[in-house]
């Protein structure tokens, strides 16, 4: 596993996009390669988007370098798959993988 840092990128946090996310700061994640670290972003902060016709479907901005950039920390990082933090996200996500069980 490795960590990583996800930042959304401060001119793009208007994007439509960002309708289907709870949180728009930085997430500091432990996973297997940039996408599973993009995906465990989004399994700790989507939300439904409510649309008005004529909108266009928001698509999850953790998944698009163009919203959100992804460094990697550390590489062999001695941590369990998952959020490292903010806390409140860490949580949303435990939740969400535990009701997948």
């Amino acid at each position: 596993m490795n960590k990583y840092k996800l930042i959304p990128i401060p001119e793009k946090l208007q994007d439509n996009d960002w309708n289907v996310s709870t949180y728009k700061g930085n997430i500091e994640v432990c996973a297997e390669d940039e996408n599973d670290a993009r995906l465990i972003c989004f399994e700790g902060t989507v939300i439904a988007a409510a649309l008005r016709p004529g909108d266009k479907t928001p698509y999850i901005p953790w998944q698009q370098e163009r919203l959100v950039t992804c460094e990697l920390i550390e590489e062999n990082y001695q941590n369990k798959r998952g959020v490292i933090s903010p806390k409140e996200i860490r949580a949303e996500w435990l939740s969400f993988n535990n009701s997948r069980k």
